[in-house]
């Protein structure tokens, strides 16, 4: 049950943040991750734990990808903005992404090559979608560089995730 809480949360972030995002309503993702986030944080008996890694997963994520978008691989539609140079609903969805890290996800924080693995391929195709379905718009060799962001962004969250482990 505590996994499938678990995806259900993240789901519910991912889903409202891109298609809010692609409809002019970037607000959207940003409201239900207010709420399924927090609901997998007290599920999860560690909001403690939980509430850091968010914290570490939201600024290396606005990081890497403000990084991206200076550098012209990765650019949000004008209906997309809620905030510069990195809307906040994507934000929302990097600490969405962490809270799967200590629950449903979990095996990646003990397999650091799987985990660049499982970056470097899943993070192009959840870009990819998000830019088919209108909340992103890719730069040339975009999916390249995102691959690579999520390449170590992917087993340093799983890291900075298993340290917080013991946080109560």
């Amino acid at each position: 049950m505590r996994n499938l809480v678990n995806v259900a949360c993240f789901q519910a972030v991912w889903w409202s943040s891109i298609l809010g995002a692609s409809s002019g309503r970037p607000w959207f993702g940003v409201i239900v991750a207010a709420v399924a986030l927090p609901v997998w944080w007290f599920y999860s008996g560690n909001l403690r734990r939980e509430s850091a890694t968010a914290a570490g997963a939201a600024v290396l994520g606005w990081g890497f990808d403000a990084a991206l978008v200076f550098a012209g691989a990765l650019a949000f539609p004008a209906v997309a903005q809620l905030g510069a140079p990195v809307p906040l609903w994507m934000v929302a969805l990097w600490v969405g992404f962490a809270a799967t890290l200590a629950a449903s996800m979990s095996w990646l924080r003990e397999k650091p090559l799987a985990a660049v693995l499982f970056g470097a391929v899943g993070g192009p195709l959840a870009y990819e979608a998000g830019r088919r379905l209108g909340a992103v718009e890719l730069g040339t060799n975009g999916l390249a560089f995102v691959a690579a962001e999520w390449a170590v962004a992917t087993p340093l969250l799983g890291w900075f995730s298993a340290r917080m482990e013991g946080l109560k």
